[in-house]
């Protein structure tokens, strides 16, 4: 197996083989999500009552942050040998709509789970208009 150098993500890139490199990045956000689900309901965060969707938000700014001043990597190449920057960047890659038409109905999923009937039929009017 091909080591998740700057060589092989340029290939993977070029050939569209090595999509395994991007799943480093994958199931580290996928545990992160997980940890930040779990730290919003505990007793010292439930108070502030902050929605997953601004948490999750938040915590990938802060993500992205530390991407950029902590990497050497540009959008279009990187020179480290870090598989978690190479496999971030194959994600900063991805094409945008894919991604709005992958996430963002699990988001709207998840967050109809939490609205409350009685308010939707006071603001059904509203729905209908838009």
């Amino acid at each position: 197996m091909e080591p998740a150098t700057a060589a092989a993500v340029k290939v993977a890139d070029r050939t569209g083989h090595g999509s395994h490199l991007a799943l480093p990045y994958l199931f580290v956000m996928l545990l992160m999500g997980l940890g930040l689900k779990g730290l919003l309901r505990t007793s010292l965060l439930r108070r502030y009552n902050v929605p997953f969707s601004v948490a999750a938000l938040v915590a990938g700014v802060f993500v992205g942050v530390l991407y950029e001043y902590y990497t050497d990597c540009d959008v279009r190449m990187c020179t480290s040998e870090n598989k978690l920057a190479n496999s971030m960047r194959i994600w900063i890659n991805i094409d945008p709509h894919l991604m709005l038409h992958i996430f963002l109905p699990a988001l709207v999923f998840s967050d109809s789970f939490n609205l409350s009937i009685h308010m939707v039929r006071r603001r059904v009017s509203c729905v209908r208009m838009v």
